[in-house]
This record gives C-alpha cells, sequence and structure tokens, in this order.
C-alpha cells in the first residue's frame, strides 16, 4: 500500500443525518473498516450504517481501497446489486 494512504487505516466511526424529499428526515450512525492486505497494494473496505435509534442495519458496502501509480481508487459492492469505482 502507498504510505500516503496508511493513514486511512483502521476502523472510523462517526454519526450524521439524512433528508431527501421522498423520506423522512433520519439520523445514522456510520462505522468503516479499512484494513490492509498482506503484501499487496490494496486495502479491504467495509461499511455499515446503522439507525441512530434502533440500532438496525440501514446501508453496507464492501470492497477494495487500491494504490495506483497517481492516487488510489475505490471499489466498491453494493447489497442492492450496485457497484462503484
Amino acid at each position: 500500500m502507498n504510505p500516503l494512504h496508511e493513514p486511512l487505516l483502521g476502523r472510523w466511526e462517526g454519526a450524521g443525518s439524512g433528508d431527501y424529499p421522498t423520506v423522512e428526515a433520519f439520523a445514522y450512525e456510520e462505522t468503516i473498516e479499512i484494513l490492509p492486505v498482506a503484501d499487496k497494494p490494496l486495502a479491504r473496505w467495509s461499511s455499515t450504517s446503522r439507525d441512530a435509534t434502533s440500532g438496525a442495519v440501514r446501508h453496507g458496502d464492501s470492497g477494495y481501497l487500491r494504490s495506483t501509480a497517481d492516487g488510489c481508487e475505490l471499489v466498491l459492492a453494493h447489497a442492492v446489486g450496485i457497484t462503484e469505482v
């Protein structure tokens, strides 16, 4: 992994809120884990959002953070069938 990306490694937690025209405003808690893969220029990514009141899982995705020659890219898969690069 590129040394510039090493500060991203670890477990990150925070709280937020959402407000969309089609749903009621909501509060959530997010956990992101970025863990190195041994001997590879990448790290595993896992993200989970939970309802701030009930703790029910609301969203999750997983994938890889890849170091590239000129930066990095995040490759994610979502449980609803969406992928992102």
